[in-house]
């Protein structure tokens, strides 16, 4: 198991990564560093970027670090036969050769082998689409030992290599063009949605081995952070650059709740009535955490290990307002009067009512009853 310095470390490099490529617009300049940092990283001292130049044919070294000149820009690899470069792309998930001794399936590059390359491993490097840019290969002139942890940190930071590709080649096919400064917008939601995907990533490996305590609030982490990408998800498939129907993205959210809380749901139903409105990004974010907070508490807490309803309301009152009505039909609060201030969940939904415009009122049950308003367009 990795140490936590090292955990620390290689989310360090995962951020210094991603500013770099945020902040140039030059490719040749990006990939060098992509190599320079994870080699640092995994710590052979050697990597490469592949890029495909004829699909089942070749992939030539674009760039590299701890490689002789005459190798980046210059040596080239099979894509067919007995390539491990071919076989990770078919089969689209990293592949480990830990010692080339005692491997039987691969031949090696001949310029790998007079570099005295004893392991490597290969990860595809993957463009939206999907389709495929190349690969990212880390390179040892020992045995290698290669972790489950590694293994996803390397598939994390493949998948950022992918994303500062892809801005680059669509970048210059819409530059100087209207389209391009919608692009910057959709493009700036799309990967606002993959940062989440990545930290929520980070919480996952962060989870591995920690108390119960530990994961239990991190998986609320995760929620949240779920919630928000869900959101971006939207924003980004949406043709309105500045607003969202709002019922696509709570049957979402809400499908993917279940989904997440299988261990607590038992018979729990959700049910969704008709919502047809819209509203700016603003206002969807502060209801999307509302939501997931109320859910997630009442599959934990509503129930005792029994059936019921969640329900899922959003009423029009007035041409630019609406009501959000929440409610389920378990247990209740315990104390309608003290649990609103007292209870971490339930504070937040009224700080994020507040934050829309709107006041959090808890009803009288049956069951856990709440609404809150907020603007519509």
């Amino acid at each position: 198991m990795l140490t936590r310095e090292i955990m620390v470390q290689r989310q360090r490099l995962l951020g210094e990564f991603g500013d770099f490529a945020l902040l140039t617009d030059d490719l040749d300049a990006i990939l060098d560093a992509a190599c320079r940092l994870v080699a640092t990283a995994i710590g052979t001292g050697r990597a490469k970027i592949l890029e495909i130049e004829v699909p089942d044919g070749t992939a030539v070294v674009r760039a590299g670090v701890g490689w002789a000149p005459d190798v980046v820009g210059r040596a080239r690899v099979p894509l067919s036969g007995r390539s491990s470069e071919a076989f990770a792309l078919r089969s689209q998930v990293p592949l480990i050769v830990p010692d080339i001794a005692i491997e039987t399936r691969f031949e090696m590059p001949q310029f790998m082998r007079d570099a005295g390359i004893r392991a490597f491993v290969n990860v595809p490097v993957v463009l939206p689409g999907p389709e495929f840019y190349g690969l990212l290969q880390i390179d040892a002139t020992e045995p290698l030992a290669i972790g489950e942890e590694t293994v996803d940190f390397l598939h994390t930071y493949a998948t950022l290599v992918g994303f500062a590709i892809d801005r680059l080649k669509s970048q210059s096919s819409f530059k100087s063009s209207e389209a391009y400064y919608e692009m910057l917008l959709r493009e700036l939601r799309h990967r606002t949605g993959n940062d989440l995907a990545v930290i929520q990533s980070l919480i996952r490996l962060r989870s591995r081995g920690a108390s119960i305590d530990v994961v239990q609030e991190l998986a609320i982490l995760q929620e949240r952070l779920e919630a928000l990408r869900l959101l971006h998800v939207h924003l980004h498939e949406g043709r309105a650059k500045d607003r969202l129907p709002l019922g696509p993205y709570i049957v979402h959210l809400a499908d993917n709740l279940r989904q997440l809380r299988g261990n607590d749901r038992h018979d729990v139903r959700l049910r969704l009535d008709e919502i047809d409105v819209h509203v700016t990004r603003e206002t969807a974010a502060p209801l999307g955490l509302i939501i997931n907070e109320f859910v997630t508490n009442s599959f934990k807490y509503a129930f005792n290990g029994h059936g019921g309803t969640i329900a899922i309301r959003v009423e029009s009152v007035t041409a630019d307002r609406a009501l959000l009505q929440l409610s389920d039909d378990g247990v209740g609060l315990p104390d309608l009067h003290e649990a609103p201030g007292n209870r971490q969940g339930i504070g937040l939904i009224r700080n994020l009512s507040r934050q829309i415009g709107g006041e959090a009122a808890w009803l009288p049950g049956p069951g856990t009853r709440m609404q809150t308003a907020f603007p519509i367009c």
